[in-house]
């Protein structure tokens, strides 16, 4: 095991000074930290492409390995739960939630961190799912059945006990495209927001500097993307703007309270910062902020999300005579131009939310038939419509990348947003594959935790994630070190997500 000092002499961010005199709070350390990420290119369209299939296609597996195990095992059945089950059970014993937790982090998170630190390994992970979904399809029989012809559906609708009052409460629904997407895209954000930090992590998955694209870029539009699909103003169309509005409203101090949080914690610190991501007081939450209120004020999603087009050409134009320029290099002595990234940025990001918004429209209630069967529209449906989304997104964005312009997070231009459109679209196409040899629903337990609390599991990671950077020199850790480090980390926001679930704090 290589200790920090061995890794600090042979790293690109050494400095004169030794390691031993090298201190945590130094301004020293932290313009290490920030060269350490920032000013990187990123990496290849195809090997971005793989890593971010690869938490999907392990929850659709690991949805097939519990089925299968049920099947052999009452033991399984206790631990789990019945089969065929919705939701996370609640009545289950603390050491089956606990033990759940760890064969679900083995499963879908180990592998996936393996993927990102070991890239070489990616395609031999892509050969071991392969073969071991060959062989629970030849173990299982029954159980499963080819890709495209299961019926089991995209919709399970849970139809509650009356409430107060003889009232009953609306049938929740639960989405299997929505709710596995969630969940492979929030776990590789956690993991990657505290494996940056290390020596060893990629320098081509780090967020880009001016053009180009990686695995952190896509990270960001991918939640917002897959927020839109699920927006509550697919299913809401008649709600009147005022209730919208006041609805979100409603949840902007708590948002506006984490950021003034992130920002001032960083301060008091002096923990490194890069500038250019989001600007010097800005940060994703007063993103996040904003696009609430612009959500709201979405009345018809099918003609406003079809618009959003027209406005993402009217900022690429803006980017294209000038704004990028200015955003790359413009002084920053006023408020706007010292966040401009941010600012800017949330008219990219409100477009390609608003592209979610059309893209749930079209594959969720694409004809007037899945609109009558709104409840259970089946699988396969779901899959000949992503089709021709990913193929559009493909055609879009070798388009722009031509004629138009580089990927772009910076500036979140057209070509960023419609490349974030193609790896949703092929994540979900290529898990839905899987997906569809299931007979019955099976739940994984990881993505219960997260859906269940996503905004608390978010926090925790970042609370976590801080703790351990102001109380260890991450920079230099060698990955003997960093891949236990990350495992435990996964493990123990989990664990404290599902404890704030079980006692009833949760956030939305």
């Amino acid at each position: 095991m290589e200790l920090p000092n061995e890794v600090y002499e042979r790293s690109p961010y050494k400095t004169d000074t030794p390691f031993a005199d090298l201190q945590m709070g130094s301004d020293e350390y932290k313009h290490i930290r920030e060269k350490f990420v920032s000013g990187f290119d990123g990496g290849s369209y195809f090997e971005i492409a793989a890593v971010t299939v690869m938490p999907l296609l392990l929850c659709a597996v690991n949805m097939m390995m519990v089925a299968y195990l049920k099947s052999i095992s009452s033991w399984w059945k206790k631990i789990r739960g019945e089969d065929n089950s919705v939701v996370r059970p609640k009545d289950l014993s603390f050491l089956a939630h606990v033990f759940n937790i760890f064969f679900d982090v083995g499963t879908i998170c180990v592998p996936f961190i393996f993927s990102v630190y070991y890239p070489a390994s990616l395609y031999s992970i892509y050969i071991g799912i392969t073969g071991l979904v060959v062989l629970l399809k030849i173990l299982g029989g029954d159980l499963y059945t080819l890709p495209f012809t299961s019926e089991i559906k995209e919709y399970i609708v849970i139809k509650p006990k009356e409430g107060f009052k003889g009232k009953k409460p609306n049938e929740k629904r639960f989405s299997m495209m929505i709710r596995i997407f969630k969940t492979g895209v929030m776990i590789p954000t956690v993991i990657c927001i505290f494996a940056v930090d290390f020596h060893d992590f990629p320098r081509r998955f780090v967020k880009t500097h001016t053009f180009g694209i990686s695995l952190m870029d896509i990270g960001t539009g991918c939640l917002i993307f897959i927020s839109g699909i699920s927006a509550n103003v697919i299913r809401n169309k008649g709600v009147p703007l005022a209730s919208r509005l006041v609805k979100s409203i409603k949840a902007i101090p708590i948002i506006m309270a984490i950021a003034l949080g992130g920002y001032f914690s960083r301060y008091f610190t002096n923990h490194p910062e890069v500038v250019t991501e989001y600007g010097v007081h800005w940060n994703f939450f007063w993103t996040l902020a904003i696009i609430s209120i612009a959500s709201a004020c979405v009345s018809n999603p099918r003609s406003r999300s079809a618009n959003s087009f027209g406005m993402y050409t009217i900022y690429q134009l803006f980017l294209y005579f000038g704004g990028t320029e200015y955003i790359f290099n413009a002084p920053r002595d006023n408020f706007f131009n010292k966040n401009r990234e941010g600012i800017l940025g949330c008219i990219g990001y409100i477009c390609i939310y608003l592209l979610g918004i059309a893209c749930g429209e079209f594959v969720i209630k694409k004809s007037e038939a899945a609109k009558e069967s709104w409840k259970n529209p089946p699988c396969t449906q779901t899959l000949v419509n992503l089709l021709p989304v990913y193929i559009l997104s493909c055609l879009g964005t070798f388009i722009c990348l031509t004629y138009v312009q580089s990927y772009s997070r910076r500036s979140v231009n057209i070509t960023y947003g419609v490349a974030v459109i193609s790896f949703i679209s092929l994540s979900m196409i290529v898990t839905y594959t899987v997906i569809t040899m299931l007979k019955g629903y099976q739940y994984c337990y990881l993505m219960s935790i997260i859906e269940e609390n996503q905004f608390v599991f978010f926090m925790i990671s970042n609370l976590v994630m801080s703790l351990y950077n102001i109380s260890f020199m991450t920079t230099f850790h060698s990955n003997a070190i960093a891949i236990p480090v990350l495992v435990v980390y996964i493990t123990l926001t989990l664990l404290l997500t599902d404890l704030c679930t079980r006692i009833g704090i949760k956030l939305k």
